[in-house]
């Protein structure tokens, strides 16, 4: 990958992009995942994010007047990754990417002791709940 590709996909994301720590519920409690996406009406681009960066494409159909959108999007490690190598690259956007990284830190292994099949402890929940939270306000102070 090319330092130009670097950049310019850091241009992208700090323009049209979405860093966020997301919830949903499951049989076993509250899961929080990392998410980096890019909606637009030009699929030229989304398609270039995904030749560089894999991922997921999907077509947004939107209700008038609104236009539909296609959308690039990747999660948790891969989209990790991805902040790691653009984030000297980011203005508007560099403070939600660096929260989502400490937020990634800590799904990684050895961030607490857990046995295989155990849940994560309520303290690392609440950690994590207070990270997506941050990143929801920096949304709004960017807004």
């Amino acid at each position: 990958m090319t330092d130009f590709e670097i950049g310019w996909t850091a241009g992208i994301i700090d323009g049209e992009g979405c860093i966020g720590v997301y919830d949903h519920r499951t049989k076993s409690g509250n899961q929080f995942r990392l998410v980096v996406r890019v909606d637009m009406v030009s699929k030229t681009a989304i398609d270039k994010l995904h030749s560089l960066w894999g991922g997921s494409v999907s077509w947004k159909k939107k209700s008038p007047p609104a236009r539909n959108q296609w959308a690039w999007f990747t999660s948790s490690c891969t989209a990790a990754r991805i902040l790691e190598r653009i984030l000297p690259h980011l203005i508007e956007k560099k403070n939600q990417a660096e929260a989502a990284l400490v937020f990634q830190e800590t799904k990684k292994r050895g961030y607490f002791d857990r046995g295989r099949g155990q849940r994560t402890p309520p303290a690392i929940l609440e950690y994590r709940q207070s990270l997506s939270d941050q990143l929801k306000q920096m949304k709004k102070e960017v807004a």
